[in-house]
């Protein structure tokens, strides 16, 4: 009986990993939609009391779940460069990338062969000003790695 949960166990996450995925990005797409940049004509600048800092902040939650079920058995996978891609980031061939992290991937640039360790991260957002949430694009080069919380 054992035995057969260790056959069924990695796969049972797998597929509930996934199926949150697949909820994680139609959540994002329909309650936070596209980030713009500060800069832009018409920015994303949210007051930290608006429902657009509350869509965030439940989506950065489900993108926390998605790493949790999904992690072991997928970080670092093409997997997680197609989930990156779906929310929105430019990514590069042959990344690695080992977390899903913040809801900021619409402004994220990833280069070719690039390698983000499930500890590193790089953010777009920022807590700037009185009380509001700014976001601005990030790119990360082609042949580059983030280790740790960087």
């Amino acid at each position: 009986e054992l035995r057969a949960w260790a056959v069924v166990g990695p796969w049972l996450q797998v597929l509930v990993g996934l199926a949150l995925a697949g909820f994680g990005v139609a959540q994002k797409t329909l309650c936070v939609g596209k980030l713009r940049p500060s800069d832009a004509k018409d920015p994303t600048v949210w007051s930290t009391r608006s429902i657009g800092v509350a869509f965030w902040l439940a989506q950065f939650r489900t993108n926390l779940a998605i790493d949790g079920w999904l992690h072991g058995a997928c970080a670092g996978s093409a997997l997680y460069s197609a989930l990156w891609r779906a929310m929105g980031a430019t990514v590069g061939p042959d990344c690695r990338l080992g977390r899903i992290g913040p809801p900021d991937h619409d402004l994220l640039t990833v280069g070719a062969r690039c390698h983000v360790e499930t500890a590193g991260s790089f953010y777009a957002h920022d807590f700037a000003g009185a009380g509001t949430l700014a976001f601005s694009p990030v790119v990360l080069g082609d042949d580059c790695s983030v280790r740790g919380v960087s």
